[in-house]
């Protein structure tokens, strides 16, 4: 009996891997770098987007900063290139308080006070430096997502936006570290890994 019940299961094993298992793909939404630029042409398949699907992370730039009843604003930054957009603003405007309430993040707020100096103090040191977190930016003009960009974790929740290629040499900041605190990305500060690695 034990024998009949082993033939008759590989037999069953043997029918199955003739059978031939095929695995399912679909592509869901793919669309290749630059496929939306005018006469771009890819031998790719581009995948078109969903009927009723939108991307989460995507805010039309006059909902980056959304007005509150109290008539302040809250600033939304889910992804890095509208914390970019945020930082950019925030400096070029001179908006020291919601750029130290709300651009800067906690952590780096807490080291500046553990050295005796303040929010005001981060945001001028910055400020001096706007020409060079403008050439940084210039390399990464879709945030996380730019082609000369390389993601790296560096701890829970935070990462290093790190740009590479032709000119990133000549740049005083070559990456940027950001945290996510309360489901948006904080800066945690610039710094140059070539440098800071010698």
């Amino acid at each position: 009996m034990r024998r009949q019940i082993g033939l008759l299961l590989m037999v069953f094993v043997a029918g199955l891997l003739a059978s031939g298992c095929e695995v399912y793909e679909r592509d869901i939404n793919y669309r290749p770098p630059l496929s939306g630029l005018p006469g771009m042409e890819s031998r790719a398949r581009i995948a078109q987007v969903p009927e009723g699907y939108v991307d989460p992370g995507l805010v039309a730039n006059d909902e980056l900063i959304m007005e509150n009843p109290d008539g302040s604003v809250m600033l939304i930054s889910r992804t890095v290139s509208q914390l970019m957009a945020h930082i950019h603003r925030t400096l070029t405007e001179d908006e020291v308080d919601l750029f130290v309430q709300q651009v800067l993040s906690q952590a780096t707020l807490r080291e500046f006070y553990d050295h005796q100096q303040t929010g005001r103090d981060a945001f001028d040191r910055l400020k001096k430096d706007s020409n060079d977190i403008q050439a940084l930016f210039s390399y990464m003009p879709m945030g996380e997502y730019s082609p000369t960009v390389i993601r790296k974790p560096i701890g829970p929740g935070m990462m290093r936006v790190v740009v590479s290629g032709l000119g990133t040499q000549k740049l005083k900041w070559n990456a940027m570290d950001v945290i996510m605190e309360h489901g948006h990305w904080k800066l945690l500060w610039f710094s140059n890994t070539r440098r800071d690695n010698r």
